[in-house]
């Protein structure tokens, strides 16, 4: 069965909107006590159960993108017409960026995978949407995987946050 992309968009938009409804604020009076939410333990594989339980695994999951964030990177590659785009994630703390091989490839016009270029420089967009540069060192196709390394300076004493 194939769903159509905006149907997908529909369905998952839904999906937040009603989480968003159900974990909302809470409307206490004034002087209660908000009740605390119980922890999500992070080994646990069962689904939410209730209110409490979908409080909380939102909670764990605010904090692991908190945590993930920094680390969490964009990569253009090429120019013109061949131009490719992706997300990646600092590894290590000179800058070395796992991504998917597709992406640093990229493709032509028509959707055709451009081979793979060692040493390419490519831009890594933050998270605070400034631009560096990088070059390509690897991909693997098998896996579809790919690495990168950043040739800026890192922001906390030269390192990258991984």
């Amino acid at each position: 069965m194939t769903i159509r992309r905006s149907s997908q968009f529909r369905i998952t938009f839904g999906c937040l909107c009603l989480l968003a409804f159900v974990t909302g604020p809470n409307h206490a009076a004034p002087g209660d006590e908000p009740a605390k939410s119980p922890r999500w333990e992070t080994q646990r594989t069962s689904f939410p159960e209730d209110i409490d339980d979908l409080r909380a695994l939102q909670e764990r999951v605010n904090k692991i993108v908190e945590k993930c964030t920094p680390a969490t990177v964009g990569l253009e590659v090429g120019f013109g017409f061949a131009r490719g785009a992706g997300s990646g994630v600092i590894v290590s703390e000179d800058g070395l960026v796992l991504t998917a091989a597709h992406v640093i490839t990229g493709e032509d016009p028509f959707g055709k995978p451009i081979p793979y270029e060692p040493g390419k420089v490519i831009d890594i967009v933050l998270p605070n949407g400034k631009k560096v540069k990088a070059k390509t060192l690897g991909v693997n196709s098998d896996y579809d995987s790919g690495m990168v390394q950043i040739t800026t300076k890192g922001p906390n004493n030269g390192k990258w946050p991984f």
